[in-house]
């Protein structure tokens, strides 16, 4: 395949302090909400489906794009079967294989 002409655009957030971006994304991951606000004030466990939003399904839903429409129709696209056949890894693979162990 010639990834030049079925080129892929991956999207960053630009940042001069690779250490400060970790961080940041870190606290989001590693943060759970107090016991005190959960019991007593009804505060909303923080999950991973809200970290999900936070990090970027609530941009889709917000553009009208169906999360689990999208996942279906890249899951065997160009970029997958590359992948596969260079043996590399799925973008944010190691992010979410932490996730499901936290």
């Amino acid at each position: 395949m010639e990834m030049t002409r079925n080129a892929v655009s991956w999207f960053e957030i630009p940042t001069a302090d690779f250490g400060r971006a970790k961080a940041f994304y870190s606290t989001i991951f590693d943060f759970e909400m107090p016991r005190d606000l959960v019991e007593g004030f009804g505060y909303p466990e923080f999950s991973d489906e809200i970290k999900r939003g936070i990090m970027g399904e609530n941009f889709l839903r917000l553009h009208g794009v169906d999360t689990a429409g999208l996942r279906a129709k890249i899951a065997d696209d160009d970029v997958a079967r590359y992948r596969a056949a260079n043996g590399l890894e799925t973008p944010w693979g190691k992010l979410r294989e932490q996730l499901a162990t936290a």
